[in-house]
């Protein structure tokens, strides 16, 4: 006996199992510990892509506190949605001029450290996103001509354009590298009465005669200098001055009779003055017959010369009203757009072309093709008078102020109207090579060599946008916004 017990004191093979025992728990919560610090990690490595993702989006846009956080949140959710590894907690997010600091948190529930009492880890992540804001100067060529009364089209502008501003400006009435300019086009534009400098240097002192304007004053329309100066950005020096508008008096009568012609805009009996002097008013022109004098056709509100101030511009926006009574000419509405944000004559109001840190953009809107309004018949075969309304561009058709010609008027007028789409191609053209971003808008136009216009006119496909419907003309302005937006940032 005394032999056997001696025999089994140095056999230790039992106590492996007994040490294995006693050693498994801790191994196991090792392991454990192990797979969920595994998944902790995998958790913060997609809460730091999101937050990536998610700080990214925030400092390539502009916006209210609010609207910023709704992007961060829209892109971090896109990006890891609810449904993924771990409950969402939160998702914090403070913005400075410069830096964007965005946190998140989720709670991951343990598979294996519930064992010890941790049934979940929270785990954080923080991203901080530096961005430096862009200058931008940007016009808005509007089309604001008579066919723009019809089907709530106006109304759709006004509001698309305003929500632009909104969306540019946020809450900023007066940001300090954000500049619009407002340029309502018909054939024709006004660029104002109220700057008396800008008019002496601007505008030919014969052109303002006060023979010119009998009963009136100048409105502030012009007319454009000759080709190719109406389409360019060249100096007074180099391109002359602009006229003032005034459209011309008209035959009384038929020719050898004392029957009234239908022209648009007769003379008063006495040849002296114009049958009656009806100015524009804020209400437009929505009919042929409306208004009279030397101001007919020349539209309201005048050009928004470039400015920061949210408050003006809205307000310039609601007074846009349709004006029918001469056309559509497309290329003086973008001329004047680039001049608007141009370093060069006559407002002089732009940064030069290719400032660093700074950009330039054009949103060119029209709802028709280009387009020259004809004068009853008893106007130009029975009273020699002319054959269109008076222009920006003149009379094309009977002066041949576009440099076109024809065998007859009509032939001409068929000339004046193709010529008309070539100077908004060359305009476009133009305005590309000076580095200016363009965007074209075309509402409810289904002629496809319209569209192929406006299509080839824009910076690039992705900036055309072809609106079958006034309703959805905001759709278009508000993605042109946000494209906007994403130029003033960098990230």
């Amino acid at each position: 006996m005394r032999l056997e017990t001696r025999t089994l004191i140095p056999d230790r093979r039992g106590s492996v199992a007994a040490i294995f025992a006693l050693a498994f728990v801790p191994l196991l919560l090792a392991a454990g510990a192990a797979v969920d610090a595994s998944r902790a990690y995998l958790v913060r490595a997609r809460l730091t892509a999101a937050l990536d993702a998610a700080g990214l989006a925030v400092g390539s846009s502009t916006g209210t506190e609010a609207e910023l956080k709704a992007v961060a949140e829209r892109f971090f959710k896109k990006n890891y949605p609810d449904a993924a590894l771990g409950d969402f907690v939160n998702l914090s997010m403070t913005i400075d001029s410069k830096v964007v600091r965005l946190t998140a948190e989720r709670k991951l529930d343990t598979m294996f450290m519930h064992l010890v009492g941790y049934d979940s880890i929270p785990v954080r992540s923080s991203v901080e996103i530096t961005r430096e804001v862009k200058g931008l100067e940007v016009a808005l060529a509007l089309d604001n001509t008579g066919s723009m009364s019809q089907n709530g089209k106006i109304q759709a502008l006004r509001a698309s354009a305003a929500d632009l501003v909104n969306i540019l400006f946020g809450d900023n009435p007066a940001p300090e590298k954000l500049k619009i300019a407002l340029v309502p086009f018909v054939t024709n534009v006004n660029i104002g009465t109220d700057d008396p400098a800008l008019t002496a240097a601007a505008i030919d002192p014969a052109s303002l005669s006060s023979a010119n304007f009998t009963g009136t004053t100048w409105r502030g329309c012009v007319v454009e200098r000759p080709y190719p100066h109406n389409i360019q950005d060249t100096s007074i020096a180099a391109g002359g001055r602009w006229r003032a508008y005034s459209w011309p008096k008209e035959p009384r009568y038929r020719t050898g009779t004392t029957q009234s012609s239908q022209c648009d805009n007769r003379e008063n009996s006495s040849g002296k003055g114009w049958d009656s002097i009806s100015e524009p008013t804020a209400s437009g022109q929505n009919t042929m017959a409306s208004g009279s004098g030397p101001n007919k056709g020349c539209p309201q509100p005048a050009i928004r010369k470039l400015t920061n101030n949210k408050a003006a511009l809205l307000a310039d926006i609601q007074k846009m009203r349709p004006w029918d009574a001469t056309g559509t000419m497309t290329h003086v509405g973008l001329a004047w757009a680039l001049r608007a944000i141009s370093p060069n004559d006559p407002f002089r109001l732009g940064l030069p072309y290719g400032t660093e840190g700074w950009n330039k953009a054009i949103v060119l809107m029209t709802d028709g093709v280009n387009d020259l309004v004809k004068q009853e018949s008893t106007c130009y075969s029975n009273s020699n008078g002319p054959y269109t309304a008076f222009t920006g561009e003149g009379y094309p058709v009977d002066h041949h102020t576009l440099g076109t010609s024809g065998g007859t008027k009509a032939a001409e007028y068929e000339n004046v109207l193709d010529r008309l789409d070539e100077l908004t191609a060359e305009a476009c053209s133009y305005v590309k090579s000076k580095g200016v971003i363009l965007y074209t808008i075309l509402l409810q136009v289904n002629n496809a060599a319209t569209q192929n216009l406006y299509r080839n006119c824009a910076s690039s496909p992705d900036k055309f946008f072809n609106v079958p419907t006034a309703s959805e003309l905001g759709a278009a302005f508000r993605a042109i916004a946000e494209d906007l937006s994403n130029l003033r940032v960098s990230k």
